[in-house]
């Protein structure tokens, strides 16, 4: 067990990290924006061992990522609108 959350370490922007309660079991889980930058994020979800967030990461944009609560379970589960601006940034209705 443990808890996916988002802080910034003064280094990479905020990010997500991983904790189990321990100062060894606390990771970043992934730069998504690399460098100091911090990604845009949004709520998180969770799906038995899975949590599920939003993220608006350079080249994607705002995209449904996931991960299992390590690094290499960790990035984008789909890029369902392909570019920059990514599925988020689509209007919910388009005009006729």
């Amino acid at each position: 067990g443990g808890l996916v959350f988002f802080a910034d370490d003064g280094a990479s922007g905020e990010e997500p990290w991983f904790s189990d309660g321990t100062a060894a079991g606390t990771v970043r889980l992934a730069d998504l924006t690399p460098g100091s930058a911090s990604t845009l994020h949004g709520p998180c979800a969770a799906i038995d061992a899975v949590v599920l967030f939003w993220a608006d990461a350079p080249g994607v944009g705002r995209e449904l990522h996931a991960t299992a609560g390590t690094p290499g379970t960790t990035g984008l589960l789909a890029d369902l609108f392909r570019g920059p601006l990514g599925s988020g940034s689509r209007p919910a209705h388009p005009s006729p």
